[in-house]
């Protein structure tokens, strides 16, 4: 995917104007600034800290992402941002605007407010989302915003401010210590009964020094603490898959999570074995048997 910097002025001066026309007049095949593909008109509100800005098109059928109306947290510089160089309707991007880096993802209608509320919540396990978008096509799309360089799994996000990781070229030292975060933010994120609900390589943001988790389109909390403990499951297999755990760190990493998460590994237990469990050692065995069951170790 491209990297696209948009720089685009809304509506250039009257001097502009007459200067391109004059230009046009030498050349026909230029198009004058004021004929390319504009808003005829905006307008700007506020839904509490919100600002709300909408964008009203008069060609509505090209295949650009062009924004009918986004919302973001007051002091975010977003105002002018009304399309981006993307075919609308696109999984997920990444771009710059105004010196910043940002990543917008597809998102249901439903829970483009839900995610960002949810993300707040959690805020320090989390990227930073600061809002969403409604596109002229109707697609719904997550902002998150890039304050400092990011280093990603996720090779479709390529912009100014985004580093690609290649997990075939970092040390052991590196995979360890990146393994060691990922498990105490999956403790820090459960503590608080959320999930990601889909977790892999391409979740793993390294940002500030620390790792934090992105992609958040399926975060959300949970009654069902057992859950916790099944999403534990599957981020240490993808981790031990992609040849960051050793069976050393397996069994470290699951003693720590119970001693973490006491209550929903407890209700894992009994879940599983239908009995209550003599003490944290148990659950732990028991733990760890089930992770070398699922990843075929």
């Amino acid at each position: 995917m491209k990297k696209f910097d948009y720089s685009e002025k809304y509506v250039p001066s009257e001097s502009d104007r007459i200067g391109e026309l004059e230009e046009a007049k030498n050349d026909e095949k230029e198009i004058p600034y004021y004929s390319k593909e504009v808003p005829e008109s905006s307008s700007k509100k506020y839904d509490g800290k919100m600002a709300v800005v909408t964008y009203n098109w008069k060609n509505i059928y090209e295949t650009t992402l062009k924004i009918r109306e986004i919302r973001y947290e007051d002091g975010n510089d977003l105002e002018g941002l009304y399309k981006v160089n993307v075919r609308d309707g696109v999984d997920r991007t990444a771009f710059n605007y105004k010196g910043k880096t940002y990543i917008i993802r597809k998102v249901v209608k439903t829970v483009a407010k839900e995610i960002y509320e949810n993300a707040k919540k959690v805020s320090d396990v989390v990227e930073k989302i600061i809002g969403w978008l409604k596109t002229v096509a109707g697609n719904y799309y997550s902002i998150t915003k890039l304050d400092k360089e990011a280093w990603l799994f996720d090779k479709e996000l390529k912009a100014e401010g985004i580093k690609i990781l290649d997990k075939d070229k970092l040390s052991e030292e590196n995979k360890r210590v990146l393994f060691e975060q990922v498990l105490e933010k999956t403790a820090d994120l459960h503590l608080k009964d959320y999930i990601l609900g889909k977790f892999s390589m391409d979740s793993i943001m390294l940002y500030d020094n620390a790792v934090l988790f992105t992609d958040l389109r399926m975060l959300k909390t949970t009654r069902k603490l057992s859950f916790l403990v099944k999403e534990f499951k599957r981020v240490l297999s993808v981790l031990q898959t992609n040849g960051f755990a050793s069976e050393e760190e397996f069994a470290y990493a699951v003693r720590y999570y119970v001693t973490e998460n006491p209550k929903g590994c407890r209700e894992w237990f009994k879940e599983e074995m239908k009995k209550e469990p003599e003490n944290d050692e148990e659950i732990a065995e028991k733990l760890e048997e089930r992770l070398y069951e699922h990843v075929g170790s």
